[in-house]
């Protein structure tokens, strides 16, 4: 019920056919593709600190663009306590001079810490209005509905490929596993394919790269047998949807390479998504 029908979200979006805002910024897909043009599978398109969500709403500023105002600083930072600027306005004060060579003090309010970015106040200059709705919210699922059953499975590839790397014996075994699970599953089973991946490299690249694992799961799947039905589809999130939060740049260059490597490989993943479970498939 996000505006997005699930064929749209899966083959042309990446989004999460069972989640109405798949990066959880705020916005529903379907604000994000269709109004906003910004991207729904990541919560900070423009990477200026911002969600999308608080700049559409809370902010009013561009979330496709880290500077709306184009005054050389990024909406965030003129939102930081550092500035405290109107990120409306390349010239907050109205003195002729844009903001970024506008000479500021280093500290504007007390209690943020130097870099955090509080509600916007600029004293007698406009702030931008209170978030409105730009859309009904989707409606509440039934208070009986459970949850969607999902379960990972630990299946490695060979480097930026969608090639099984059967050298490595957990491949097999959670293939093998896989396989059981789908074959003496009931009939009416229904699941979706999803491959995540960590946040190093482009993050272009990541998704497709994911997408094309979990497609080559399907069709391995497929090629043993597994009948077509209880397949939806496969997709491909990239690093979207982490299981486990990765370390800063600045934190994982102190860290061992075998230590942020255990941490990585948390999040590269061929999850299964549940879409009909056969214990309610008759429900």
């Amino acid at each position: 019920n996000d505006g997005l029908t699930d064929g749209e979200e899966i083959i042309d979006h990446h989004t999460n056919p069972l989640q109405a805002d798949t990066d959880n910024d705020g916005l529903t897909d379907g604000a994000e593709v269709l109004s906003h043009r910004t991207n729904a599978a990541h919560p900070d398109t423009d990477n200026d600190r911002l969600t999308d969500g608080d700049e559409v709403y809370r902010y009013k500023t561009d979330p496709k663009s880290a500077d709306t105002d184009r005054d050389g600083l990024t909406d965030a930072d003129e939102l930081s306590c550092r500035y405290q600027t109107n990120p409306l306005n390349p010239d907050t004060d109205h003195d002729g001079v844009i903001d970024s060579k506008d000479k500021t003090p280093a500290e504007k309010c007390a209690g943020c810490g130097g870099g955090g970015i509080p509600p916007y106040e600029s004293g007698s200059q406009a702030e931008p209005p209170k978030a409105e709705p730009a859309s009904p919210p989707a409606p509440t699922p039934p208070p009986a509905a459970k949850p969607r059953k999902k379960f990972a499975k630990d299946i490695r590839f060979k480097l930026d490929s969608d090639e099984f790397d059967l050298t490595a014996p957990e491949t097999r075994q959670n293939l093998e596993e896989l396989l059981a699970y789908m074959q003496e599953s009931c009939d009416n089973l229904s699941v979706m394919i999803e491959g995540h991946a960590s946040s190093e490299g482009p993050s272009d690249r990541n998704r497709e790269l994911s997408d094309l694992r979990a497609r080559r799961v399907q069709a391995w799947l497929l090629e043993q047998g597994v009948p077509a039905a209880k397949i939806r589809g496969a997709i491909g999130y990239g690093s979207a949807q982490p299981r486990v939060k990765e370390p800063s740049p600045a934190a994982a260059r102190k860290m061992s390479r075998d230590r942020l490597e255990d941490i990585r490989r948390l999040n590269r993943r061929i999850e299964v998504a549940v879409l009909r479970d056969c214990e309610t498939s008759n429900g």
